[in-house]
């Protein structure tokens, strides 16, 4: 692998070859073999000085960059294709794994959908519950209400029908209401049934005292045409009465 510092070096270079061909290039004179001597010396000093100011930190060994050189551009060329293949091999594992966390994302985002209508769910459920025992709750306060109501109106219809006001007013109304509960169906119908009571009933009574007079040879009743002028007394009577002849002072009146 080539470091920064030789991609550095070799950028460098490319561009100082690029401006070496645009222009024609200088003579160069042939070193010496006493320059040559001193130019290793110097390059040796500092190389030993480089290292002994670096020595605490680790670094790649820097090596020259020729770019006359077909074997150090050929070495670059192969360290560059095999640099790219790395990254063109890991290309498929970054796409995996950037589909992986496009999936992982979608995936959380449904789950988070999922929690929210979830709660929304339990939000309104507990709404309508929180509903239904308001209205529970009022429901038994009306009811409690109407039940204290029922028992203060009972209690004072008792207190007023046990007060001498209740009479009053009942025996000032009787003859009004006794009407007015007349003509409603109830009121005929019981009517009706008691009128046929007391018509049977006064018919045996009748029949019971007429046998009676006949057997003890009393005389009967006169006829009579006009029900204003008729007397019943005569059907009333008692076994003293009769005895004392009340009876027949009835009859003879």
């Amino acid at each position: 692998m080539i470091s920064a510092a030789d991609r550095k070096k070799l950028f460098k270079s490319k561009a100082r070859a690029e401006s070496s061909q645009e222009r024609p290039p200088l003579p160069t004179p042939a070193p010496s073999a006493e320059h040559a001597q001193a130019r290793k010396k110097r390059k040796e000093v500092s190389s030993s000085a480089e290292g002994a100011s670096l020595s605490g930190a680790r670094s790649p060994p820097s090596r020259s960059v020729d770019c006359g050189n077909p074997t150090f551009v050929k070495d670059l060329a192969s360290t560059l294709l095999l640099e790219l293949g790395s990254v063109a091999m890991r290309a498929p594992e970054l796409v995996e794994r950037f589909e992986w966390y496009v999936a992982e994302k979608a995936k959380g985002e449904e789950e988070l959908r999922r929690v929210q209508e979830h709660v929304a769910g339990l939000e309104g459920k507990l709404a309508a519950e929180e509903r239904v025992w308001a209205a529970e709750q009022a429901r038994a306060a009306a009811e409690e209400e109407a039940r204290r109501l029922d028992g203060e109106a009972e209690h004072v219809i008792e207190a007023f029908q046990t007060s001498p006001a209740f009479e009053e007013a009942a025996l000032s109304r009787m003859d009004d209401l006794l009407k007015i509960w007349a003509q409603t169906p109830a009121g005929q119908r019981l009517l009706f049934k008691e009128g046929q009571a007391n018509y049977s009933l006064g018919l045996q009574q009748a029949q019971e005292v007429l046998l009676e007079r006949i057997q003890k040879g009393k005389e009967l009743p006169k006829p009579c045409e006009n029900p204003e002028e008729f007397d019943s007394s005569i059907y009333y009577y008692s076994e003293d009465e009769d005895a004392n002849g009340g009876g027949e002072d009835t009859a003879g009146n």
